[in-house]
């Protein structure tokens, strides 16, 4: 399997064993310093997703999909709803 990335053909198979930390965002809110010394045990932060939206998932700086949670034996897990990683070798022939 092969995917593209910076306009280069990798081949996954050989990077298969590198571990990789993989990043659920909820959302942000921009703040300040002064709201940010404010804040105490049970302070609410906005976000700027409403509820049930989907939460973006991040290998690094590479959006790699979105999800939503799911519980999975007493523990919380993503279920992947949209995966973006799906460019095929024949994709990157007809891109460069």
């Amino acid at each position: 399997m092969s995917l593209t990335g910076f306009g280069a053909l990798i081949d996954i198979d050989s990077l298969a064993d590198v571990p990789v930390v993989v990043e659920v965002r909820l959302g942000c809110k921009p703040i300040t310093l002064e709201a940010i010394a404010k804040l105490d045990t049970g302070h609410v932060v906005p976000l700027d997703r409403a509820a049930g939206e989907t939460f973006d998932v991040f290998v690094g700086d590479l959006l790699l999909a979105t999800a939503e949670v799911v519980i999975v034996e007493n523990s919380l897990a993503i279920r992947i709803t949209d995966l973006f990683l799906t460019a095929t070798p024949a994709d990157a022939a007809s891109a460069s």
